[in-house]
């Protein structure tokens, strides 16, 4: 959904573009409200989550467990990082 900010910017995105991004990362990352979780990866088309160190450090542990809703999320790598498919 976003990569380095200073090359999304350098590459042409305004500044807003970026910034409505960063704040859906987190907000994906950190929401304990599924639905909203749902929306925003939609709305971006995601397609997979990818949950690694950087991911368990900077996230609170109750926003990082909806991913285990096997009915919206479903696990196709699971070893030190875990990735889940968007259902």
């Amino acid at each position: 959904m976003i990569g380095w900010t200073s090359h999304e910017i350098i590459w042409g995105s305004s500044w807003d573009k970026v910034d409505g991004r960063v704040r859906d990362v987190k907000t994906i990352y950190s929401t304990t409200d599924l639905e909203r979780a749902v929306e925003l990866l939609r709305k971006h088309n995601v397609q997979y989550v990818y949950v690694g160190d950087i991911e368990k450090n900077k996230y609170p542990r109750t926003g990082l467990q909806k991913f285990n809703d096997d009915g919206l999320f479903e696990p196709v790598y699971n070893d030190s990082v875990r990735i889940y498919k968007v259902k």
